[in-house]
Formats: structure tokens, C-alpha cells, sequence
């Protein structure tokens, strides 16, 4: 099982992606998303 998890520094998840698959990867694209978001201090979205 693989699992790419992004956590800001209150602790709140703002990335998770776990599959069964250990041949199934997270794309990068989504990872670097999130981690530029954190960096910016933007908030986390909704939905």
C-alpha cells in the first residue's frame, strides 16, 4: 500500500492519497499543489 500525505503546520491534512496498489503513484503535480499552497499560507479549501 502507498500513501502520499501533505500535513500544514496547524496539523491539518491537505493532501491524502492512499492505494492498495503498491504499482499505483501519486502524481507529482498534485503533491507540489499542495505543499505551494502551504508555503503561501493559504487556507485550506472546502469541499
Amino acid at each position: 500500500m502507498t500513501a502520499s500525505v501533505v500535513i500544514d503546520r496547524a496539523g491539518l491534512v491537505r493532501l491524502a492519497d492512499v492505494a492498495p496498489d503498491w504499482l499505483r503513484r501519486t502524481e507529482p503535480e498534485p503533491i507540489f499543489d499542495a505543499v505551494r499552497e502551504v508555503v503561501a499560507g493559504r487556507p485550506p479549501a472546502r469541499g
